[in-house]
């Protein structure tokens, strides 16, 4: 596959790495067809996988799910239906790191009142802990505020306004790397051509 540089949200690889993102074909057991969250079913949209190409390892897979029925990605930006992003990690990473990435990648995806989801942002991140082998990240995106959960611990909350449509402005929005969200949507759109229900 062509190589790509990208930046997202939990990207602990910095440098000058090779990287891109890969069309997932198939969800794996972490990211079922439907998933119940919050007593509300959801839906897949899409999923993709980073490689690094120069090392040839994954390093991890991430989930958009939406308790609307398959439609464009851009259409969920208002919020009139809650959206979770979910992310597993394949490879281990330190929490300084993590924190250093995640504020980074927020702040490039952020596009209005930024200065106070930043500040909450920062704070979040001194909470974090380091990810191992098969974690698990979600950011569930209601129209108020961002829930961000690492497996099941509860790390905290963006409350600012616009911060949901940061977080996903860094996914699939005019703030994300051209190339993964052409991805994302490419799954999407090849997930709802073949499911006439979805």
């Amino acid at each position: 596959m062509q190589r790509r540089r990208v930046s997202l949200i939990f990207l602990f690889i910095v440098g000058m790495l090779q990287i891109h993102w890969a069309t997932a074909t198939a969800s794996s057991d972490a990211f079922p067809s439907r998933k119940t969250y919050e007593n509300q079913e959801y839906r897949l949209f899409a999923l993709a996988t980073l490689d690094v190409t120069i090392f040839a390892f994954e390093v991890y897979k991430v989930g958009i799910y939406s308790a609307l029925p398959r439609e464009n990605l851009e259409k969920t930006e208002n919020f009139t239906q809650p959206i979770f992003v979910q992310i597993k990690f394949s490879r281990e990473i330190e929490k300084e790191k993590l924190a250093k990435s995640w504020v980074s990648d927020l702040k490039k995806a952020c596009q209005k009142n930024c200065i106070p989801i930043l500040d909450e942002a920062k704070i979040i991140a001194n909470a974090l802990q380091d990810v191992k082998e098969n974690d698990l990240f979600i950011y569930h995106l209601a129209k108020d505020k961002v829930t961000i959960k690492h497996n099941d611990r509860l790390v905290g909350e963006l409350k600012s306004e616009f911060s949901s449509k940061a977080v996903l402005n860094a996914f699939v929005g005019d703030g994300a790397p051209s190339d993964l969200r052409e991805d994302l949507l490419k799954d999407a759109l090849e997930r709802r051509g073949t499911n006439p229900k979805k």
